[in-house]
């Protein structure tokens, strides 16, 4: 595996094997995060507590196995280079939710931004970090965080996806030789996808990138656990 594909792989492993805040000294000694996700009371369903599954979790994750591997740095809520306007009359510089740095000479150059993400979020959510991935001059990570999925998840999901492309292609995407790497990670059912494609194939006119066919026909990595 690529250290990319790599670390993306180990986020999952780590979201699969964490306990639940109720499950407290039970967790077996196999698990290897000390993060746990943590209880919230679901009154829609009222019926007690519940794991609370987000994308906080998963940059979590990734910051732990980061700190651990020396070669890499990282950075949280990093300010982008490129100016956008998302909202308001001015153009503004974003944040990218964590950004890895690799060694260059003796300093550190940003190598990779990595936006977080869980469920099904709302389309303008979804425009605002596709567009920040396509147009910074670095490679991009998508992380995908789903409780539990049905036949409907992944259509749903890669709809807005496609959108949120077609939307950024018109603004412009950045060096179209960088890969996005794509990542979605089913806590519930512990399963995931990873697929790596380079900027000019998300965008262009019918990419296939975000068909939910691509699954079955082997265009992207699968993984459960071992």
């Amino acid at each position: 595996m690529s250290f990319i594909e790599n670390l993306n792989h180990e986020v999952c492993r780590s979201l699969w094997d964490m306990a639940a805040e109720d499950e407290g000294m039970k967790a077996p000694a196999s698990r290897r995060p000390n993060l746990i996700w943590p209880l919230y009371r679901d009154s829609k369903k009222g019926n007690g507590n519940h794991p609370r599954i987000s994308e906080q979790e998963a940059r979590f994750a990734m910051a732990i196995i980061l700190s651990n591997d020396h070669s890499r740095h990282f950075s949280v809520e990093t300010p982008t280079r490129e100016t956008y306007q998302f909202k308001g009359e001015k153009p503004i510089s974003a944040q990218t939710d964590l950004t890895i740095f690799r060694a260059d000479g003796n300093g550190l150059e940003r190598d990779i931004n990595v936006e977080f993400k869980s469920h099904l979020p709302v389309q303008g959510s979804v425009d605002k970090d596709i567009e920040k991935l396509l147009r910074e001059p670095y490679g991009g990570n998508w992380f995908h965080v789903l409780k539990n999925t049905n036949r409907g998840t992944l259509p749903a999901l890669f709809k807005k996806m496609r959108a949120a492309a077609a939307a950024a292609a018109e603004v412009g995407p950045g060096p179209a030789e960088l890969p996005i790497h794509f990542c979605f990670c089913c806590v519930g059912k512990r399963w995931a996808c990873f697929r790596s494609v380079s900027k000019t194939d998300l965008v262009y006119p019918g990419s296939d990138v975000f068909d939910p066919e691509g699954i079955e026909q082997g265009k992207w990595t699968i993984w459960q656990p071992e």
